[in-house]
């Protein structure tokens, strides 16, 4: 990566007013997450190299009570508390913000039009999408192709912030973001000739109740498209850096393989066409996307006195996903596209 200090000269005081480490700007930090540095140490460095526009004495202060204090007792009955980090309006618009209108991670209109040619769309169809989220995804595939569609998501605060984007936008019938309890499973309001779901299973339980449900609801021969975050291999499901990143996930996540969760599907009335590893380029938007980390601290600092709360969910933000990002670096987690078909019901009682 070369010097890590070699960057970030332009508007260093303005950047590091926004640092949580004194004096380090938010470019070096987020590549310091994402390279595995340590940002207290990194802190001291910088503070060296550019005549204390940190505070080292604090850091050494700092530091030195890290290494007096006692180790906190762990409770084993104690419950897990994940981050903090609801769907709230600071979040929503920090998503927009990174990723685009509508948007909560990489792959924006481009790239969800590329990926959905393999569902031939058309406006005659209807669509069923799966963890719709702020329903971008789903907005785009209604205008670039015509088809209908009815976005699915499990978050009350992003359905309701994706339903008033449609509404907004005029696309309330063409793409409705719905409400949906993924636990409950009550059966989809209509049948469907697709149906989507980009990296969002992995959050679910049970899929196979979850794939049985949209088996009843795809007609005979309907496709289903899935991104999904999947395990490299079964050791990595024991690994203490994959369990942990799972521990810090603001939400629950079920880790399968890519080979189990093609499994489930063929257990619940599918055959599979496409089972491929889009890692690289998943991580490449994600890499183009976090580049332009000082552009999005600009754009908050015209906030004025208001911005710090904004800056610091973006900062969760840079974590999450740098975190993310080290296991799909390390081979230890990866993004598999897989494209199911539902078998034709006579073909089915042929095999008989």
């Amino acid at each position: 990566m070369g010097d890590i200090f070699e960057d970030g000269d332009n508007d260093i005081e303005m950047m590091a007013k926004t640092a949580e480490k004194p004096g380090l700007p938010f470019n070096l930090r987020l590549k310091a997450w994402w390279e595995g540095y340590d940002t207290a140490d990194l802190a001291q460095r910088w503070a060296a190299v550019h005549g204390g526009k940190s505070d080292p004495a604090a850091a050494d202060e700092s530091s030195e009570k890290r290494t007096v204090e006692p180790p906190k007792q762990v409770e084993a009955d104690v419950p897990l508390r994940r981050p903090h980090m609801p769907w709230d309006e600071r979040r929503v618009e920090i998503a927009e913000l990174v990723w685009g209108e509508g948007y909560c991670g990489p792959g924006g209109p481009e790239n969800v039009i590329a990926m959905s040619k393999l569902l031939a769309l058309s406006p005659e169809m209807s669509m069923l999408v799966l963890g719709a989220e702020l329903g971008g995804p789903a907005r785009t595939l209604a205008s670039h192709f015509g088809v209908w569609i009815s976005g699915y998501e499990g978050e009350k605060e992003l359905a309701e912030a994706g339903m008033a984007i449609s509404e907004r936008k005029g696309m309330a019938k063409k793409a409705p973001i719905i409400r949906y309890d993924f636990e409950e499973l009550e059966p989809f309001e209509r049948r469907f000739d697709r149906v989507l779901s980009k990296e969002y299973l992995f959050r679910l339980e049970d899929i196979e109740a979850v794939f049985k449900t949209v088996e009843e609801s795809l007609k005979d021969d309907g496709l289903f498209l899935i991104t999904n975050y999947v395990l490299a291999d079964e050791p990595a499901g024991f690994d203490s850096e994959v369990r942990q990143w799972m521990q810090d996930e603001p939400q629950p996540v079920y880790m399968r393989t890519g080979d189990e969760v093609c499994q489930i599907l063929k257990n619940s009335g599918f055959g599979i066409r496409v089972n491929e590893d889009i890692t690289d380029h998943y991580q490449s938007l994600v890499r183009q996307t976090w580049a332009k980390a000082e552009d999005y601290i600009a754009t908050l600092m015209k906030k004025g006195d208001s911005a710090k709360p904004y800056i610091d969910v973006l900062l969760k933000e840079a974590e999450l996903w740098t975190k993310r990002g080290r296991l799909f670096e390390e081979g230890k987690l990866k993004v598999a596209r897989i494209l199911a078909h539902k078998k034709d019901a006579q073909r089915l009682m042929s095999d008989w």
